[in-house]
């Protein structure tokens, strides 16, 4: 906790290994000016929750969470920068918090989970290797590539698609009510198999053009609920 606020910031920077093992949450907070965290190195959680909440840069950085536990960057802003490598069985989190990729690779490992909760997710990332995209809330800009072996799921609450590009080419499934907010230049590119569960709508809450698109060159399965709507 940043006591007096004011500037410069204060800023934890890592370019070894930070290793949390114990404990329920462990949090940098982002109240009053709030502690940065740059990470250059390894962060891994192998209990509880780690909050980010301070903002951060950092440069080929990798993010663990073993299973049953997380990382969520809460508040502030985030810049990935270089190639980051998420891993483990546990989820990484943007829940609340501004994070923006850098352009470069993000390598998915270990069943790892990531997770845009709520915030904002922005700038351009290819992903590569194996795990999961859950798509629960907030707003997603950038543009974002996911291979084969990455599942895109979206569920949980009204999410806002913000004139990103989101490109997919695994296996993808939308359950919920949840609706799907479009802005003019959004867009879904679907090579994979994308299943619908439920009951919601995709709605273009802006108007304006470029018109948001959803380009299907794989496989559109509805499979479940008794009406989905592109409005």
């Amino acid at each position: 906790y940043n006591i007096t606020g004011g500037a410069p910031q204060p800023i934890f920077i890592n370019t070894g290994t930070f290793v949390k093992t114990g404990g329920t949450n462990t949090a940098f907070s982002g109240s009053n000016g709030g502690m940065a965290f740059n990470n250059n190195g390894t962060i891994s959680v192998q209990s509880g929750v780690l909050a980010l909440g301070g903002g951060g840069t950092g440069t080929n950085g990798t993010f663990n969470a073993a299973a049953g536990a997380g990382l969520d960057w809460t508040a502030s802003n985030f810049f990935l920068n270089g190639n980051t490598g998420f891993s483990g069985g546990g989820t990484n989190r943007v829940n609340g918090a501004t994070l923006t990729f850098g352009g470069g690779t993000s390598t998915l490992s270990g069943a790892n989970h990531f997770e845009v909760a709520g915030g904002t997710v922005a700038g351009s990332s290819s992903f590569v290797g194996a795990g999961v995209f859950n798509w629960t809330g907030g707003s997603v800009s950038a543009n974002l590539s996911l291979p084969a072996g990455v599942s895109f799921n979206l569920s949980g609450g009204d999410k806002t698609l913000a004139g990103g590009v989101i490109s997919s080419a695994g296996p993808g499934t939308w359950s919920g009510a949840g609706g799907l907010n479009v802005v003019n230049g959004s867009v879904i590119n679907n090579s994979g198999t994308f299943t619908v569960l439920g009951d919601a709508q995709a709605y273009n809450y802006t108007g304006g053009t470029p018109q948001p698109v959803f380009i299907n060159t794989g496989t559109f399965l509805k499979s479940g609920g008794t009406n989905t709507a592109f409005n």
